[in-house]
């Protein structure tokens, strides 16, 4: 039986198995180089067609845009399931076989079906799957994971599997880092990992320590930051929207529909990924000139759309430019918190800097990133000798190299709270926690703190949401009226003073503990609706 990881991105996919020689990445066909897949889906004469296929029939013009339709970035509207207009205006139907969901589920269940067939023993026991970091902060991108989650269960059941489960994209990547370190140092990492992760949807920074657990490498997150949706809630602020920005740019004074901008754009990254080095060397060329000025001629889109140099660079400062500048100012504030400083060049034995994600090999992002850190750059910076030789292919898969790591139990990540949470005191502020973020987690184990009589508001802190609470009548500020209406039963009838307690359970639901002054205890079990709080930055 094989235990894969598998990185669904929101543009391109890789799947890694263990193999005797190491960790390869996944053939969906006999030749095929095992190479990410694009996560698209095309509708051709009624049928559906994934990644490979669907990328051969849309770019051999196959495709006719006034009978057929391509999806892609689904991976980012599961989080936009509850914005009909949003999901509407991308193309896809609200539910049905054309829903983000039901897409995504046939691309995920296509893509593991026909690279099984490829397996050495072509049968799979586990699948870890990455899922964006920034997606655990914000109530709407946690129904993005309860999506994926269900979708996995269901083709987990389908297609036999024994466990498939979701794990944080940048700290997958971090185990790849800890495994990459000790192969090309030989000795295990004990420290301090950035890990920088721009894909095409997301933007997340996990600032990671690596430790020995037993005689395995352990990852536990300690801070993070990122950026996912816009400000207005549409596609997010990275690789993405970047190159839909470019269209635009390239089409101001024509008239285009949001169909032709997407089609645009997948012949546009394409170019890109297949072009980065040239791209990086004109740049660098550019004399200290503005490179927003740059009128050389990139390329020719099939509809006749000039792409040029000075509209890479436009887009990247109005679209990339403030929001990495952002996130990064963000994580630096937070790395002075647990005493890291990121801009430290001789931290190198106990810190390093890993840069990963399709997007991190656009050349203006790695050189936002190194200016912002300092130091000599990728070739000399001492920070990055676990990465030093990371070319662009390392930087697409280390998110699945890391998730196969973590399936085959080769690195343990330790499992840590999402956000703070307890109870506060009547007439004031201060709380009892229960749990503190980052806290590491043993499962169905309560932490107890001391209840007096009943209606004292229960505060849930979340990470980055303004304090949320509810008591047993109802009363409080929530995010939605419905945990505070399911949760009521729960917390009425608690009586006077006693210990109360809360725990987490494999499945991330919460519990709560009741335990009297003559030993009893009771156990009520939260409604399903605390999987919205019950996320968890770490590992089972």
């Amino acid at each position: 039986m094989s235990n894969i990881g598998l990185d669904f991105g929101t543009t391109y996919t890789c799947g890694c198995f263990r193999h005797d020689s190491g960790y390869q990445t996944m053939k969906s066909r006999e030749a095929d180089s095992g190479a990410p897949k694009p996560t698209m889906a095309v509708q051709l004469d009624g049928g559906m067609r994934y990644a490979t296929e669907a990328e051969s029939a849309f770019l051999d013009m196959y495709y006719d845009p006034k009978r057929d339709k391509v999806f892609t970035g689904f991976k980012m509207m599961l989080g936009h399931m509850g914005d009909r207009e949003i999901v509407i205006s991308r193309g896809y139907e609200e539910s049905g076989s054309l829903s983000p969901v039901a897409i995504a589920k046939g691309y995920i269940r296509n893509y593991l079906e026909t690279a099984v067939q490829y397996l050495p023993d072509q049968s799979i026991d586990t699948v870890v799957v990455g899922v964006p970091q920034i997606w655990y902060d914000n109530p709407k991108t946690i129904s993005g994971i309860d999506c994926l989650s269900a979708i996995l269960e269901e083709i987990k059941e389908e297609l036999a599997f024994k466990k498939i489960r979701v794990e944080s994209e940048p700290t997958l990547a971090c185990a790849h880092f800890a495994h990459e370190y000790k192969r090309r140092v030989n000795q295990d990492f004990c420290g301090k990992v950035i890990l920088i992760d721009y894909g095409g949807g997301t933007l997340d920074i996990n600032i990671c320590e690596a430790r020995l657990h037993g005689r395995l490498c352990e990852i536990k997150l300690l801070a993070q930051a990122g950026r996912g949706f816009s400000a207005s809630d549409q596609v997010g602020q990275a690789g993405l929207a970047f190159m839909e920005r470019v269209v635009r740019i390239a089409k101001e004074e024509t008239s285009y529909t949001e169909a032709n901008v997407r089609y645009c754009t997948h012949r546009l990254e394409s170019y890109l990924m297949n072009n980065s080095q040239e791209i990086e060397r004109r740049f660098a060329r550019s004399g200290g000139r503005k490179l927003s000025s740059l009128k050389d001629e990139l390329v020719v889109l099939n509809d006749g759309t000039w792409i040029t140099y000075g509209m890479l660079a436009q887009s990247y400062e109005e679209i990339i430019e403030p929001v990495l500048k952002e996130a990064l100012e963000e994580i630096d504030a937070k790395a002075k918190g647990i005493g890291v400083d990121i801009h430290d060049v001789k931290s190198g034995v106990n810190f390093q800097i890993g840069i990963v994600g399709g997007f991190a090999n656009f050349c203006l992002v790695r050189k936002q990133i190194e200016k912002y850190l300092g130091g000599v750059g990728e070739a000399d910076d001492p920070r990055y000798r676990g990465f030093k030789k990371m070319d662009l292919t390392g930087r697409e898969r280390a998110i699945a190299y890391g998730a196969a790591l973590v399936a085959n139990e080769e690195v343990r990540i330790c499992p840590t709270f999402p956000y703070s949470f307890g109870i506060a005191r009547e007439g004031g502020d201060q709380r009892h926690m229960a749990f503190e973020f980052g806290n590491e987690l043993e499962h169905n184990k309560p932490n107890y703190i001391n209840y007096k009589g009943s209606n004292v508001p229960i505060r849930f802190d979340i990470h980055k949401i303004p304090r949320l609470y509810f008591d047993s009548t109802g009363a409080g500020n929530a995010i939605c009226q419905a945990p505070v209406e399911s949760c009521r039963e729960v917390f009425d009838n608690i009586g006077g003073e006693c210990n109360i307690g809360f725990s987490l359970d494999e499945k991330e639901c919460l519990t709560l503990w009741i335990k009297r002054a003559n030993g009893n205890v009771e156990k009520r079990k939260l409604p399903d609706i605390w999987n919205l709080f019950g996320k968890r930055t770490g590992g089972q």
